[in-house]
């Protein structure tokens, strides 16, 4: 069998590996610790990362808010305001308000709108304007005219509609069948007002009670549990959450009230039917 020897360059090789092999070894035991603190520095820089992701995210919604949100407001204010000033040219003068009213007119049989008679010229000025989108259409004109019974000046419309809290709160504000979450919520606060569904008194809660807040109103949140208990997880005081629950609570119950209204309305105009019949009988009865 063939004999194959080593040169000693190829110890020297052997050495070396053996000498690596051996330096490698603290290595492989302290990985642990290295691959920690690599982990630990990526969740840092992450973490970093992502804070100030949201805070460019925070800066760019002010510089928005500042800027296009507001200029987009300021445009469209100004437009409003131009409707506002034709309609009051219209009131100015006889011969001009016939000659603009015709021409509004004429404008809306031109793009296909139509309008019936009673229908509010500022409102016809604002469907010439900003077309066929109707509750855009609606709520601009509910605006102008919400400003022309104030008595509000064209100069100071803008203004007007900004201390107003803009167009969707005036609309709101307007509007007899729309209400705003406050105005839910106090309705919603007088209708329990009566409405008792039972009474606890438990020693987990009473400890969180301020007794300066007697009479005042809480939220309980609360898990429904099968055997039709309820566990109670948190009490919350905050006005915020009051009223927020209340006008939640409203808009579930306006359609029960809705429903019950109907019904009543069915049952009353039943009655006064029997009532009519009756009434023809006894008249028609021989005497």
């Amino acid at each position: 069998m063939p004999t194959i020897a080593l040169t000693p360059t190829s110890n020297v090789i052997v050495e070396a590996n053996a000498a690596s092999y051996a330096d490698a070894i603290p290595v492989v035991l302290n990985d642990t610790s290295a691959v920690a603190a690599k982990v630990a520095s990526s969740h840092t820089s992450t973490s970093a990362s992502a804070s100030a992701m949201i805070a460019k995210l925070i800066i760019d919604k002010q510089v928005w808010e500042q800027n296009a949100y507001k200029t987009s407001n300021d445009q469209l204010y100004a437009l409003l305001q131009r409707c506002y000033k034709l309609y009051a040219v219209m009131t100015a003068d006889r011969d001009s308000a016939r000659e603009l009213r015709n021409a509004v007119e004429s404008k809306l049989k031109e793009q296909g709108f139509r309008l019936s008679d009673s229908s509010h010229m500022i409102t016809k000025i604002v469907k010439c304007v900003f077309g066929a989108n109707r509750r855009r259409v609606s709520a601009y004109s509910i605006a102008l005219r919400a400003a022309l019974a104030a008595n509000v000046t064209t100069s100071d419309l803008p203004l007007y509609i900004r201390e107003k809290g803009g167009i969707e709160e005036l609309r709101l504000s307007q509007s007899p069948n729309a209400m705003t979450p406050k105005r839910k919520a106090e309705a919603a606060a007088q209708f329990i007002t009566n409405s008792v569904l039972g009474d606890i008194k438990l020693e987990g809660i009473s400890t969180q009670l301020d007794s300066a807040m007697v009479g005042c109103q809480h939220v309980l949140i609360v898990t429904q549990e099968s055997d039709a208990c309820f566990t109670i997880n948190a009490m919350i005081s905050a006005t915020s959450a009051v009223n927020a629950a209340l006008a939640a609570f409203h808009s579930q119950q306006k359609p029960k009230q809705e429903a019950k209204a109907a019904e009543s309305s069915i049952t009353t105009a039943n009655a006064k039917r029997d009532q009519l019949i009756d009434e023809a009988a006894a008249v028609a009865a021989p005497q």
